[in-house]
This record gives structure tokens, sequence and C-alpha cells, in this order.
């Protein structure tokens, strides 16, 4: 199950992606900024996911899809689809992240 990893040193209101292997190796840590809406933090992220394409062994569904707030904290987990997001911690966000047993 992937587990969201805190780092001291995030961006202030960007998306990130942890992009991961088909093993789940952590291969490279992406971002871009947002704007502290849903919408563009959705928007983003479906921009971001786009470079993963490109990169060899990435795997969409192993990585994991975050955006941060205005203090540089995690403050959301996007689904892999772009199609929803969940604040960290609920029980929505640990489902995404592969928790099946966080199913809403």
């Amino acid at each position: 199950m992937n587990q969201i990893v805190r780092s001291k040193q995030l961006p202030k209101n960007h998306v990130v992606i942890r992009v991961r292997d088909y093993d789940g190796k952590v291969i490279d840590i992406i971002s871009q900024p947002h704007d502290g809406t849903p919408d563009d933090i959705i928007s983003q992220m479906g921009n971001l996911q786009s470079k993963t394409y490109w990169m060899e062994d990435a795997s969409g569904i192993n990585s994991q899809n975050f955006a941060t707030d205005e203090n540089g904290q995690l403050k959301w987990v996007v689904a892999p689809n772009c199609l929803s997001m969940a604040e960290v911690g609920t029980k929505e966000a640990r489902y995404i992240l592969g928790d099946i047993s966080a199913r809403t």
C-alpha cells in the first residue's frame, strides 16, 4: 500500500508527483505550481502527469499525486485519473493511495 512520506522541503501551492516504477520504486519527484483552487489543482495535475508519459518505466497507478497548500504542507491527494481529490488524512485519501479497507 502506498504511504505518504512527508518531506521537510515541499514547494508552496504546487502539485507534486512522486513518480514510481512498476515495482513501486521512486524514480523521480516532479512538481509545478497551482493557484490554490480545486479546479486548478486537478488541471495542473493532469498537465504534470502528461510529462510522466515520456519517463522510462514510470507507472501512473504506482505513482503518488499530491498538492501542497500555501505553506508547503501536503494538503490533498489527487486520484490517478484526476477525477477527484481528497484531503490528506481522510478515508478517501487513504483509498486513493491504495488502502482498499478505507473505501468510502
